[in-house]
């Protein structure tokens, strides 16, 4: 009953004593609901939330992303939304074009939450920075304690943590706020397992052949071939039993849509795909090592990163 028309008949109804909807309008216009930034009813949930905690769950990864919106402006709850607090020119007014959020997420425990959503337009590395020093100042006057901030790669993010670092990309900054505590910058896992994907299948050649040096020889030059998985998946498409099950159509040629879909991803450097190109290896002669080698350095290199076992294969 979330509809105008069906609070309407259930007031007419008279089943129960409700509110005149001019009432709720007037009372739900001073009430801060879905407002963008840092207020005060959000930060004193935080403090509410933090003093809950123990000291190790207090320790939290902070997380930069932006969602892209529709440029609209709207009027809600006596206010109007939609136009971009944070843009280049503060004398203009713009749309947001899209929300920069700001997340927390406990490494010892499963508390999680947003720490702020701001409209932006064309937002840069300084705004960025700004807004970045503002969370950190205030979730560190918390009690929390930032370990970690972490976002994809694109400019803007790096410009972020170049001005972190004063200005030299490194692996860790001091908490200007608590200087002792060093707060380590970590672009996304996901985001460059996508991308290595993503430029692998974007290479423009028949092919789709990607150069990359040999890591046992440095003046050996490596290439790997989409073709390769390719053949594979069009020579197992009517078989019962298949080397390489994991490929498919979405795997190979996904869209945009799609490229967004780690779990594709995954599927694409699966391991069953390099068994199955050494058995054709070996079956043909055919000069598959280079994608052999590229599928398993990448491969690896995910398995590392996802490693949550301390001793995991130490013996």
């Amino acid at each position: 009953f979330c509809f105008p028309g069906a609070y309407k008949w259930m007031r007419n109804a008279k089943i129960l004593t409700m509110p005149h909807p001019r009432y709720l309008r007037s009372f739900t216009s001073n009430l801060n609901l879905g407002s963008s930034g840092i207020d005060n009813v959000h930060k004193n949930y935080l403090k509410k939330e933090v003093s809950s905690l123990n000291e190790s769950e207090k320790l939290c990864n902070l997380l930069l992303d932006e969602i892209y919106v529709k440029p609209e402006l709207t009027f809600k709850g006596g206010k109007l939304e939609g136009i971009a607090t944070m843009q280049p020119n503060q004398e203009t007014i713009n749309l947001a074009t899209t929300i920069q959020a700001f997340m927390i997420i406990s490494i010892f425990s499963k508390n999680k939450d947003i720490v702020g959503l701001f409209p932006s337009y064309n937002l840069t590395g300084t705004h960025l920075h700004e807004l970045t020093l503002q969370v950190l100042y205030m979730l560190t006057d918390l009690g929390y304690k930032v370990l970690t901030v972490i976002s994809d790669n694109n400019g803007v993010n790096r410009a972020l943590f170049t001005k972190l670092c004063n200005g030299v990309l490194k692996t860790n900054f001091q908490n200007p706020f608590c200087l002792s505590d060093p707060i380590y910058v970590i672009f996304d896992s996901v985001h460059i397992f996508k991308s290595i994907r993503n430029n692998w299948l974007n290479q423009k050649d028949s092919n789709q052949t990607f150069v990359f040096p040999n890591f046992h020889d440095r003046n050996e030059v490596m290439t790997a071939s989409v073709s390769h998985l390719k053949k594979v998946h069009e020579e197992e498409a009517n078989s019962v039993i298949k080397l390489a099950p994991a490929l498919n159509r979405k795997v190979l040629c996904p869209t945009s849509v799609e490229r967004q879909n780690v779990n594709l991803c995954v599927k694409f450097f699966d391991e069953k795909n390099i068994a199955a190109l050494k058995q054709k290896c070996n079956d043909s002669n055919n000069n598959l090592s280079g994608t052999i080698m590229f599928l398993e350095l990448v491969l690896k290199w995910w398995k590392i990163i996802n490693v949550k076992n301390l001793y995991k294969d130490v013996s």
